[in-house]
């Protein structure tokens, strides 16, 4: 008889812990969220219809804090549910251990720097209606290493997986009409614009000769890449295009004329003092008085 009670007592004490409630939960917004702080995976549910808001970095505006803010440092799995519409600034800001993002079928939007810095996610998931993806949005996910954009990604803002160290490929669904890509690298459509060169990428890179202009932060902190070889098709660079390049050694620049540089960070916390800048050997003297071209010491001759 002890021995059954005692089975008894078992089965009961298991299925209290399954039934057990959400450490926490609440609203945000159009939205319901609760956290479960299972010891395996401590994962963050959101669900309901609408959009989760716009929230501020903690230490600007540290009133405007996403609601699950206190337990950004223990969450693994963040599962957006399908009838969300989108995924507010700096909502899941520096959530550390967040290994695992799903991001339901409704959401159109992804906010800027609302998955920066959470440095441990390894596994995104884009919904099919994703339309446009915020400023810094991953930023310095360092853990990711591959990325899917779904046919739906219309505007990708600069910087959206910059400093993401491990990232080496980013590929675009074929079915997109905005956007491309090839060899993880991602272009616009026609590929006349190069548009985000995976920050995890190591070694040189020709640019394709379709692409006439690189876009703003195209490169951006790409630390691993040593040289790179301009197609004379480019007319354009955008600022901060290179910016912490900090391997790079070497530019080799095919155009007769110096392009168009928009601003003065093209090449920013790149060592001009050692890297080499080559261009064909009858233009040495238009870049060395060019803006932005000129900053480079050793300008040489094809």
């Amino acid at each position: 008889m002890n021995k059954q009670v005692f089975l008894l007592a078992v089965l009961l004490a298991v299925f209290v812990r399954c039934e057990e409630p959400p450490l926490a939960s609440g609203v945000a917004g159009g939205c319901r969220w609760a956290f479960s702080g299972a010891p395996r995976s401590p994962t963050l549910t959101i669900s309901g219809a609408g959009a989760i808001p716009d929230y501020a970095h903690p230490l600007m505006h540290g009133d405007r804090l996403a609601p699950w803010h206190a337990h950004r440092r223990r969450i693994k799995t963040v599962i957006i549910g399908d009838s969300v519409t989108a995924i507010g600034d700096w909502a899941f800001y520096d959530c550390r251990r967040l290994t695992a993002v799903s991001v339901g079928r409704s959401v159109a939007r992804i906010g800027g720097s609302s998955f920066a810095y959470c440095r441990g996610l390894t596994s995104l998931s884009l919904g099919v209606s994703v339309a446009a993806i915020g400023p810094d949005a991953f930023r310095a996910c360092g853990s990711l290493t591959a990325v899917r954009l779904p046919a739906s990604v219309r505007a990708l803002s600069h910087y959206a997986f910059s400093d993401c160290r491990n990232l080496t490929a980013i590929r675009v669904d074929e079915g997109n009409p905005a956007y491309s890509s090839d060899g993880g690298v991602v272009f616009n459509k026609d590929r006349t614009t190069l548009v985000v060169y995976p920050a995890g990428k190591t070694g040189d890179y020709a640019i394709p000769s379709s692409v006439t202009a690189i876009g703003w932060s195209a490169f951006a902190g790409c630390r691993g890449l040593t040289a790179v070889t301009i197609p004379d098709s480019v007319r354009f660079i955008g600022d901060f295009a290179f910016h912490q390049c900090l391997g790079l050694t070497t530019v080799v620049n095919h155009s007769p004329a110096p392009q168009f540089i928009e601003g003065r960070a093209v090449f920013s916390f790149v060592d001009t003092d050692v890297c080499t800048l080559q261009v064909p050997s009858g233009a040495v003297e238009a870049y060395r008085k060019a803006s932005g071209w000129q900053d480079f010491k050793t300008i040489a001759g094809l």
